[in-house]
């Protein structure tokens, strides 16, 4: 079965923790380009396609990256332009990232941009402004949504499978065939509970079989499945931070082993072909 593996393209210093940290965008990009680079190989390697978030700092700092990823026949979407939180961003801040992110990433591609995740997974019931934003501003798809309760996103209310997202709560469907299409990230059932299971911190801690698992289960079902990785995860950094940033931005890194696992196990494409199959 097809699934979708997606990255979220972002500098190392986007993550919450890092963003005031002492930075060299020479030395950022360097390591941008060799993550990115790499994940392309593995792609090509295992005849896949995928779906690349890019925050809009980046396509706007080197939109080489972007290009050489487009020119790889993979899809670019967008993933915040500041790579801000939603909640950290009022309705009229949140439309200007938007159209300052079409632009940037229209003049690095000169494609038609559908796609949207928001940084940190960060769509939910206080941030639903957003969905009629990204609707208005001819967005067809949207994969910000963990069916599951972790710390900071998420919940084990939402559905699994792709759905067309109500406006004004994105964990239910709408009845309307011409909403937001939801694509939702994998998660892996346990007794009486659900866990995050597509990437990030979960591949880390928990290895490529805790995920693979998940993928097996969902497929078994005919679900196809959602997974996300980033590039600072792929490629270790000399984060120039305090000693617990230190360890926690290397934490389960680099993980380009268990990541390459995966990809030798499933077949990827990206989240616009699925789109245009239905």
């Amino acid at each position: 079965m097809l699934n979708h593996v997606t990255f979220d393209i972002e500098y190392w210093y986007h993550r919450p923790p890092f963003k005031n940290c002492e930075r060299d965008q020479i030395e950022a990009d360097v390591h941008l380009e060799r993550a990115v680079n790499l994940i392309l190989e593995a792609l090509r390697r295992y005849n896949s396609t995928s779906t690349f978030f890019v925050v809009g700092e980046v396509a706007s700092k080197n939109p080489q990256i972007v290009k050489s990823i487009r020119d790889a026949g993979h899809e670019i979407a967008f993933h915040g332009y500041s790579h801000s939180r939603l909640p950290q961003l009022t309705r009229e801040s949140f439309k200007q990232e938007l159209e300052d992110g079409i632009k940037v990433l229209g003049k690095a591609t000169n494609q038609k941009i559908i796609g949207f995740r928001a940084p940190m997974f960060s769509l939910n019931l206080k941030t639903a402004w957003a969905i009629s934003e990204l609707a208005h501003h001819d967005f067809l798809y949207d994969s910000s949504i963990v069916p599951a309760s972790a710390l900071f996103y998420g919940n084990s209310n939402a559905m699994t499978v792709p759905y067309f997202m109500d406006e004004m709560n994105p964990y239910i469907e709408s009845v309307s065939s011409d909403a937001i299409k939801e694509f939702p990230l994998l998660i892996r059932y346990l007794p009486k509970m659900r866990l995050p299971a597509a990437g990030g911190i979960w591949l880390r801690l928990f290895g490529e079989k805790f995920v693979l698992k998940a993928i097996r289960n969902y497929n078994k079902e005919g679900k196809k499945c959602v997974l996300y990785f980033h590039p600072w995860e792929l490629v270790r950094f000399d984060y120039k931070a305090s000693l617990p940033r230190r360890v926690y931005g290397n934490l389960g890194i680099p993980a380009y082993r268990k990541f390459e696992k995966i990809l030798s196990e499933i077949t990827s494409v990206s989240i616009a072909q699925a789109l245009r199959e239905k």
